[in-house]
C-alpha cells in the first residue's frame, strides 16, 4: 500500500458521502465547505501538533493496549479491560478534552514536520485523487504524518495487542494501518450501531453485536476479519434493570451534535404544555460543547455523571433522530421513537426504521398520536433488538464481556496466519 492508498484508508469515511447527507453543523467538524472554515481547522491542527513537538511519550513494552479516542470509546471498553492483565487505557493527547485519570496519551511529537512536506504531498496526491483533494484538503492535512508517526510509536512500545473501539476516525485507521505493518494482532469491539458507510473490516478479530452489524459490513467491502457475534459488552450490567412500566409516564430527549438546540427547546415546551403530568428529561452527546443553559430549568441527564443506560433506566420511553441510544432503549424495554425534530424524512442512517427496531414519527402530529397511546399501553418491545444484538435469546445472554474477553486471551498468544 503506497502513501496515498493509505491515505484514502484513512479518509474512508469521510469521502464515502457521509459528508454530504449530515448537517453543515457536524460536517463543519471535519471538512466544512466554506474556505474560511477549512483554513481555521488547519490554523488548529497545525498549532497543536507544533505544540506536541514537545511532550514525551513513553508506554512500558509489551502491554495490551486499549485504544479510546472518545469517552463513547471508553464506555465501551472498560469492563473488558479491566479483565485483561497487562492491559491499558491509551489515547491520542488533545488539549481540551481527557478520557479519564488513568488513561496513557501518545502525541505523535514528529508529525508536524509532516506538513512542512505537505503542499508536494498533496500536488502529487491530485494528480490520481483530484475531486478529494480540492474538497478534503484540510482533512488530508491531519492525516498527512499520522501512519508514519504512529508506526514509530508502535516500533518504539511495541503493544502485545490492541483493542480498538472505533474503526473510522483518523487516528484509529492510522493505528490499525501501522499495528497491521508490524504484524501487532487488533480487535475490534464495537461500540455502536454501524452504518454501510463504515469502511470494511481489516481487524485480526472483529467482536460485532449481531446480525445487522455483519450484513452491513458485508456491504461496505471485503472482511478481513474473523467476526464473532457477541452480543453488547456494556448491556450486561444492566439485563436486570429492564423497564416493566405498562405505560408511558417518562420520556427523556437525547440528543446528538447534528440537532438543533432551538428545536429541541421548542419540543420541551412542547411537550410540556401538551403533557402536565409527563415528566421530560434530556440528554446531550457525551462530546457536545455548546452552550446548554437555555435547559438549565429542565431534568437533565448529564453524560459525565450518568452514562446512557444509567439515563434510559430513568424512563420509559425516548424520542430522538439517528442515534445508537435507540437499540438500548429497546434493549431495557424503554419505548424507542425516531423523530427527525423538524427535518421531515427519516435520514434512518443506522437502518433502525427500515428494521423496525423504532416507531418513525414524521411530523409532530404524529409524535403525539403515538405518545397518547404510550401513555395509556406500553408494550414490551425487547425482541426488536435481537436483529441486532446476538445475546438476545441466547444462551451467553448477559454474558458478552465474557464471551469477548475468553476469546482474546485464547487468540493472543497465537501467530497470526493473515
Amino acid at each position: 500500500m503506497n502513501l496515498f492508498e493509505r491515505w484514502n484508508n484513512i479518509i474512508y469515511l469521510w469521502a464515502s458521502g457521509i459528508l454530504e447527507i449530515v448537517p453543515d453543523s457536524h460536517r463543519n467538524r471535519y471538512s466544512p465547505k466554506a474556505r474560511k472554515l477549512k483554513l481555521r481547522l488547519i490554523a488548529k491542527d497545525l498549532v497543536a501538533d507544533f505544540l506536541r513537538i514537545f511532550r514525551n511519550t513513553k508506554f512500558e513494552k509489551s502491554q495490551v493496549w486499549f485504544l479510546a479516542l472518545t469517552q463513547n470509546n471508553y464506555v465501551a471498553l472498560k469492563d473488558i479491560q479491566e479483565r485483561i492483565p497487562g492491559s491499558v487505557f491509551v489515547s491520542f493527547f488533545r488539549f481540551r478534552s481527557t478520557i479519564n485519570s488513568g488513561t496513557l496519551y501518545f502525541n505523535l511529537p514528529l508529525k508536524f514536520f509532516y506538513h512542512l512536506i505537505y503542499p508536494f504531498a498533496l500536488f502529487l496526491y491530485s494528480l490520481k485523487n483530484r475531486q478529494r483533494a480540492i474538497e478534503h484538503y484540510d482533512l488530508l492535512l491531519a492525516v498527512n504524518g499520522s501512519y508514519e508517526e504512529c508506526l514509530r510509536l508502535l516500533k518504539k512500545s511495541r503493544p502485545k495487542a490492541i483493542l480498538f473501539s472505533n474503526d473510522h476516525l483518523i487516528i484509529a485507521r492510522a493505528m490499525l494501518l501501522a499495528a497491521k505493518k508490524l504484524s501487532i494482532k487488533t480487535y475490534y469491539v464495537q461500540h455502536a450501531s454501524v452504518s454501510e458507510y463504515f469502511p470494511p473490516l481489516e481487524f485480526s478479530y472483529a467482536f460485532l453485536e449481531g446480525e445487522d452489524a455483519l450484513v452491513k459490513y458485508k456491504k461496505c467491502g471485503q472482511i478481513d476479519s474473523e467476526v464473532i457475534l457477541v452480543g453488547m459488552p456494556k448491556f450486561d450490567k444492566y439485563i436486570n434493570h429492564v423497564n416493566n412500566n405498562e405505560k408511558l409516564t417518562t420520556v427523556g430527549i437525547p440528543f446528538n451534535l447534528l440537532d438543533d438546540l432551538e428545536v429541541i427547546n421548542k419540543l420541551v415546551e412542547w411537550l410540556k404544555a401538551e403533557y402536565p403530568n409527563l415528566e421530560v428529561i434530556i440528554r446531550p452527546h457525551p462530546g457536545d460543547q455548546r452552550d446548554l443553559s437555555q435547559f438549565a430549568s429542565y431534568s437533565l441527564s448529564d453524560p459525565s455523571r450518568e452514562n446512557a443506560f444509567q439515563f434510559l433506566a430513568r424512563t420509559d420511553g425516548i424520542i430522538c433522530a439517528d442515534s445508537s441510544i435507540h437499540l438500548e432503549a429497546a434493549l431495557l424495554n424503554v419505548y424507542p421513537l425516531y423523530y427527525n425534530f423538524e427535518r421531515g424524512e427519516a435520514l434512518d442512517y443506522y437502518g433502525y426504521v427500515r428494521n423496525g427496531l423504532v416507531d418513525f414519527c414524521k411530523n409532530i402530529d404524529e409524535l403525539k398520536l403515538k405518545i397518547a397511546q404510550l401513555r395509556l399501553a406500553k408494550p414490551d418491545i425487547r425482541n426488536r433488538a435481537a436483529f441486532y444484538n446476538a445475546a438476545v435469546n441466547s444462551d451467553f445472554y448477559g454474558q458478552s464481556t465474557n464471551k469477548i474477553v475468553d476469546m482474546v486471551f485464547e487468540t493472543i498468544n497465537q501467530v497470526d496466519e493473515k
